[in-house]
């Protein structure tokens, strides 16, 4: 299962596809071991070259998918064909399509109180099958981070979906997973703010030609200091690509 994987400079990215992922939904369910998912992007996977912790997170994920055009073309950088990009925000909506079928419980953490008011809302009225057994912010301590995980463990949901944003939401889900026995666990980034309505998603022609950063930059210009980390990315790759050393 999620057997074909690759390394580029070190990091772990699976060779897998959105039907591989939902067929083997069940597998793990049954299972009933903890299988913590990561989307990765190219700001992650710049920030893992620089914090070595961060990246064994990564690299000790159970499944990282490619999300994002800068993934893809860093694969093609080196010889290798992804089957397929697989954005976080799509893999979360068909996970919960799917959740939805099946009548599964979810739990939710991350973002503030009101996006998950409204968040809940809109999911609700969408997926009127899913039982939803717990929900928390994302704004909380260290001591309040154990009665959290505590919570969640007791609720016993099949699913936890962790919107703290990058770093963090890995962190914690690393951190965590044994404690809670969660079967599913995943970070997905801002998703939650995307299903109240907060964030604006790029219309599909803008993602498949993977301009989803530009998109989002015109929308929200403070996020410039996240963007010029993408043409360092490339750099860094290229330039590893050719001498074989890394950027000094």
């Amino acid at each position: 299962m999620f057997d074909d994987v690759i390394y580029i400079k070190g990091i772990k990215i699976n060779n897998t596809t959105f039907k591989e992922i939902l067929d083997n939904v069940p597998v793990l369910l049954k299972k009933n071991k903890p299988f913590h998912i990561i989307s990765l992007n190219a700001n992650m996977f710049y920030e893992a070259q620089r914090n070595e912790d961060y990246k064994y997170v990564i690299n000790h994920a159970d499944l990282v998918v490619p999300d994002g055009a800068g993934i893809m073309l860093a694969a093609k950088l080196f010889g290798y064909k992804l089957q397929e990009k697989i954005s976080g925000i799509d893999l979360f909506k068909r996970l919960l399509f799917w959740i939805d079928e099946n009548k599964e419980k979810v739990f939710f953490l991350g973002a503030s109180n009101f996006v998950m008011d409204k968040m809940i809302k809109v999911v609700q009225r969408g997926y009127k099958h899913l039982k939803i057994v717990g929900r928390h912010h994302g704004f909380f301590d260290a001591k309040r981070e154990k009665d959290i995980v505590d919570a969640i463990r007791k609720t016993q949901p099949n699913f936890l979906f962790i919107g703290m944003g990058a770093f963090k939401q890995e962190i914690f889900a690393h951190n965590h997973k044994k404690e809670m026995q969660v079967p599913i666990l995943m970070g997905v980034g801002g998703s939650f703010d995307v299903m109240a309505g907060r964030t604006l998603l790029a219309p599909n022609w803008i993602r498949k030609i993977g301009l989803e950063w530009a998109f989002r930059l015109l929308l929200n210009p403070k996020r410039i200091t996240r963007v010029v980390k993408l043409p360092l990315f490339l750099i860094e790759l290229i330039w590893y690509r050719i001498f074989k050393a890394k950027v000094l």
